[in-house]
């Protein structure tokens, strides 16, 4: 769920099942509601409305650069499913943030680095 730090509003809730979207309602669950479609990768490549029309699609590169893409809504998730800012132009992973225009990780694995550090691996 995103709320809107100014006045406190729902501005998206998303649905998710075994770690991938399935669904966003722009404002709280009787708003407009959208379906995420996925590829093998877990990519988001479409996203449609309640009646079946197309909102958003998207074409990735291997790496994961955008290709070609068709927006109507606001959705910051993208290649693999993974949340996209827009802002950095970079996908965060939780550990690291990745840079898809040079195929590469931003650092390293905080929890490995310390493991290699430690002799644990």
């Amino acid at each position: 769920m995103e709320i809107d730090t100014s006045d406190g509003s729902i501005k998206s809730t998303y649905v998710y099942a075994n770690g991938q979207i399935l669904a966003q309602h722009d404002g709280d669950t009787s708003a407009a509601r959208y379906f995420y479609l996925h590829d093998r990768l877990g990519s988001v490549r479409m996203i449609i409305g309640t009646d079946g029309a197309v909102a958003n699609y998207y074409t990735y590169k291997p790496f994961g650069q955008i290709l070609d893409a068709y927006a109507t809504i606001d959705n910051p998730f993208l290649f693999t499913g993974q949340y996209y800012d827009a802002e950095i132009a970079q996908y965060y992973l939780r550990a690291r943030i990745y840079d898809p225009q040079v195929m590469r990780f931003a650092g390293g694995d905080s929890i490995l680095c310390g493991a290699i550090q430690t002799g644990g691996l």
